[in-house]
């Protein structure tokens, strides 16, 4: 297949293109043809041996043909994908299957789970729905292999889901997770102990995270859709990450956020556009929990959006609450109302309306708090 692309004259032109040795607008004065990047990309489809595509692609053209003759199938996120959906890319001729994924992080999405209209009826299969595939056949007695091993965090880093979430399975840190591998993270700690004198350090040879209560914010809730969003929060966030990149000459390319509501990710996508925001111009957009899964960064920064007047809403979910706890690498950043559930100080009582849906969410919060890991950003002046 390689021969055949190398005498097509099309095809170095496209290698020029992609290798650098042109730029995109000397590409355009001679750009290949529609007709031959789709046939060329077939030719792909027939002659590869793994194909990746997704449950939905792969029961059309020009995938389905490639499927009908597969010998075995593998599915990534399998803890987040529906059993239908799983069920059309396996078929039902029982081939070969290995499936990965995490049943404690985002489970397939069911928008009538939780119907907040008494009136209309019930969707009595929704707890159903939300079995995903590997919660299924995990259950079912299927052989796992559950890594044990933390590749990817710094230190110390995995430390608070281990604790709420992964209890059952011991593990190690790999060797990839010493500091010495984690510059940036190690520059944040230092950062953020040298602007919040308060801030009790991370413990020796390892980094922690830190939350950052914003005073003093707002929550506005769409009347509609209950969507939440909190310009000062967004703000605190963007000016800390701006100060942190011009004083420690940091790649903001590096960095990520992350925030539970949609409304949020619109609203940071605006505040970034004014002047003083420019040093972050280099940093990906910012992702809800559900778009984030699969996009790590070195340092993640959570925004919740949410303060204790309004309530936690579906922050409090362990699924994707776990997820927001578990997309960086070398440093994490929360900022919000560390009494978005009530003073922090104060257990969580027994029968109070957040005790059951609440649990994790406000023992990391009480840990982050004894710990003394958490600083206060006072209230803004109207910037």
């Amino acid at each position: 297949m390689q021969r055949d692309m190398d005498a097509r004259p099309e095809f170095g032109r496209l290698c020029d293109l992609a290798t650098g040795r042109i730029s995109w607008q000397e590409y355009q004065g001679e750009a290949v043809s529609k007709g031959f990047i789709t046939g060329m990309l077939l030719h792909i489809i027939e002659r590869a041996d793994i194909l990746c595509t997704t449950p939905s692609l792969s029961c059309g053209r020009p995938y389905r043909p490639w499927k009908e003759r597969a010998r075995g199938i593998a599915v990534d996120e399998a803890g987040n994908i529906s059993r239908p959906d799983f069920y059309s890319a396996w078929g039902n001729t029982l081939l070969p299957c290995l499936i990965s994924g995490d049943e404690k992080q985002l489970r397939p999405h069911v928008t009538t789970a939780y119907d907040p209209d008494p009136n209309d009826a019930i969707n009595r299969f929704a707890q159903d729905a939300l079995i995903s595939p590997l919660e299924f056949f995990t259950a079912s007695g299927r052989p796992i292999y559950r890594l044990r091993v933390q590749l990817r965090m710094a230190r110390g880093l995995f430390d608070t889901c281990h604790r709420e979430i992964y209890s059952d399975l011991p593990f190690t840190y790999g060797l990839r997770s010493n500091l010495c591998d984690h510059s940036i993270g190690v520059e944040l700690e230092t950062y953020m102990t040298g602007r919040f004198p308060g801030l009790t350090p991370s413990r020796v040879n390892t980094l922690s995270e830190v939350f950052v209560h914003c005073e003093g914010t707002t929550c506005e809730v769409d009347s509609m859709t209950g969507a939440k969003k909190d310009p000062d929060q967004v703000k605190d966030a963007l000016d800390l990450l701006c100060d942190f990149v011009r004083s420690r000459g940091i790649n903001a390319s590096r960095l990520a956020i992350i925030t539970p509501y949609r409304a949020n990710v619109k609203l940071i996508a605006d505040q970034r556009k004014a002047a003083r925001y420019a040093p972050l111009s280099a940093m990906r957009p910012a992702e809800t929990v559900d778009s984030s899964q699969g996009c790590e960064a070195d340092i993640v920064v959570a925004i919740l959006g949410t303060t204790e007047a309004v309530g936690p809403g579906f922050t409090t979910d362990e699924h994707r609450f776990n997820v927001m706890l578990s997309r960086q690498k070398s440093g994490l950043l929360i900022f919000g109302d560390i009494n978005v559930l009530g003073p922090v100080g104060v257990p969580l009582g027994v029968g109070s309306e957040h005790y059951t849906k609440a649990r994790m969410m406000h023992k990391v919060l009480r840990n982050l708090h004894h710990r003394g890991r958490v600083v206060t950003l006072p209230p803004r002046r109207g910037t």
